[in-house]
């Protein structure tokens, strides 16, 4: 989960001057960890959703149209317990002004991104420390 939050400040920072909230698309493919109960991947791209679409990452206001649209993809290959094995596809582009384009900015591929996880623990944002989930 750790490399999940770095690759969130790196998507963040990646916008420092021009950051803007988000507006966040995440799916989750958990069909090659041969899991019959696929309720905590569900449960996980809900939260997950929740967390990166609701939480305010500047103190900044701006309006639906003006957020960066990012798609978030995870394949998930094991899980052993809480221990995730993933890799994880980001990609973000932002709406270019007076216009109705779209202009991609960033695109990250981290083949190695291992986590923890447990179910229905909230995910907190702190900028100064590493606290959970």
């Amino acid at each position: 989960m750790r490399k999940l939050v770095v690759a969130f400040i790196f998507l963040i920072l990646g916008f420092v001057g021009q950051a803007q909230e988000l507006n966040c698309t995440i799916t989750i493919d958990a069909s090659q960890t041969g899991q019959p109960n696929l309720q905590i991947f569900k449960s996980l791209e809900s939260q997950l959703k929740e967390f990166v679409n609701t939480t305010t990452w500047t103190d900044k206001s701006f309006k639906t149209q003006e957020r960066i649209d990012c798609n978030m993809s995870f394949i998930i290959s094991k899980m052993d317990g809480e221990n995730f094995t993933a890799s994880m596809q980001i990609q973000a582009s932002r709406p270019v002004y007076a216009s109705t384009y779209d202009s991609p900015i960033y695109n990250y591929n981290d083949r190695q991104a291992n986590f923890k996880y447990r179910e229905f623990e909230p995910f907190n944002f702190n900028i100064n420390s590493y606290d959970s989930n």
